[in-house]
């Protein structure tokens, strides 16, 4: 009897105990204490060549943005060269002096980093993100893009054939035609409503992209936009020596679109 009990005890210790777990979804989880949103200030300064800076620091991750936004868009192409604004800013991070599409893509994953540039109706930029120990490396290619683009005409053919393509697409997709419609009802073939057509685009060349961003890339239509872990006064030296070289010039006048004036309701139909 005695050997029994034994037995029956030690089994007990042996078998698992039940735990008794709360369901989280039982209730609903208690709120994070309320954080106060600080608008961060941006610190100004100013190059060597008279391009302004607008910096923010954040030390909380180690990783930096160089933009140089221009006032420069579409607002600024006539009949003769419409969409030139868009394919120029396009083809500056296709190919810059003495490194085409492919060797500036590697580079870029090789640092860390990205380089990118864009044109849209009212402005354009290019820009480089990436690792802050790497950042000198990486401003070189963003110097290069900005002074010393190789507007190739190789790349030039390959970004002509996917415009060509988007504009088909546009046709077919509804979306794309109301968009169409709509602004060329309202802005008539002023500012956002002349578009590119498959003839604009093919009439599009290299040299007079080169041509115009020589002229329009200065410093009265420029800005530098940057935030990173830096100091100021460590981010400077480097924007300088990458940027400073950037030209003085003519600059724009800003965009002034007056739409169509409508004296009663319109529908129109596609």
């Amino acid at each position: 009897m005695k050997t029994m009990s034994a037995m029956v005890l030690l089994l007990s210790a042996c078998a698992p105990k039940i735990v008794e777990v709360q369901d989280f979804r039982a209730s609903a989880p208690e709120p994070l204490e309320r954080s106060e949103f600080r608008l961060p200030t941006a610190q100004e300064a100013v190059l060597s060549n008279g391009l302004q800076v607008r910096y923010l620091q954040d030390e909380s991750i180690p990783m930096s943005r160089v933009t140089v936004s221009f006032r420069l868009g579409s607002f600024l192409e006539n009949d003769s060269n419409v969409g030139l604004v868009g394919a120029t800013f396009d083809m500056l991070n296709e190919g810059i002096e003495g490194h085409d599409a492919l060797a500036i893509s590697s580079a870029m994953k090789r640092l860390g980093s990205s380089l990118s540039a864009g044109g849209g109706l009212d402005g354009g930029y290019v820009s480089v993100n990436g690792l802050t120990r790497n950042l000198d490396e990486s401003l070189t290619f963003l110097s290069g893009a900005l002074l010393s683009p190789s507007f190739s005409d190789v790349e030039w053919q390959r970004l002509r054939k996917n415009y060509q393509q988007d504009l088909q697409k546009a046709k077919t997709t509804p979306g794309d035609i109301a968009r169409r419609v709509f602004l060329n009802a309202f802005y008539g073939n002023d500012y956002a409503g002349r578009m590119s057509t498959e003839t604009s685009i093919d009439a599009l060349d290299v040299e007079t992209m080169s041509a115009w961003w020589a002229e329009s890339a200065v410093v009265e239509n420029a800005m530098v936009v940057a935030y990173g872990n830096l100091s100021l006064e460590e981010l400077l030296p480097k924007l300088e020596a990458a940027l400073g070289g950037i030209p003085s010039g003519a600059a724009v006048e800003t965009a002034n679109p007056v739409g169509v004036a409508l004296e009663q309701t319109e529908i129109l139909f596609v």
